[in-house]
């Protein structure tokens, strides 16, 4: 009950905290991994308009706008997605009720092969960007659309009717 209390004080203030146009900012955020530092910044904003009833969020995800940047070492890329591709190998050996503990070394290789493959044409295909031993990305969100390392990403039911 106190819960639904709760969530009923927010969706009531919604309305008085978007009409005050609130921007969240993250100046410069450092993770450090066993393969280097994670650094990320960016901000997101509603801009000013017209009230929007929060019952219509398409509205209101229209008026907001920001931008992000995330720049991370190749090789945690790489690493993390070897550990996807090894996940997966992992959930079909076992649908198929073949141990998965250790990978066959052949397996193995071919995980590792299709991590670098993955990696390759992320960059190619300009989603992530190669600077020296690091790759970044930037996001831009404004005017309704999301847009990674210039490239138009389509987002279902946020472009108008």
């Amino acid at each position: 009950l106190r819960g639904l209390v709760i969530g009923a004080l927010v969706t009531q203030s919604f309305p008085a905290l978007l009409a005050a146009a609130p921007r969240i900012a993250l100046e410069e955020l450092t993770l450090m991994t066993p393969k280097g530092p994670v650094r990320a910044k960016g901000f997101v904003e509603l801009r000013d308009g017209e009230p929007t009833d929060v019952r219509q969020p398409l509205l209101w995800l229209r008026r907001l706008s920001g931008d992000a940047q995330i720049s991370a070492p190749r090789t945690l890329i790489l690493q993390l997605l070897a550990n996807e591709q090894q996940r997966r190998v992992r959930q079909e050996l076992r649908h198929l009720g073949v141990p998965d503990e250790p990978l066959p070394p052949r397996l193995d290789a071919e995980v590792s092969a299709a991590a670098s493959a993955a990696l390759a044409a992320l960059i190619r295909d300009g989603w992530l960007l190669a600077e020296g031993d690091r790759l970044r990305a930037a996001a831009a969100l404004g005017d309704g659309q999301l847009a990674l390392n210039g490239k138009i990403l389509q987002v279902a039911g946020w472009s108008p009717p």
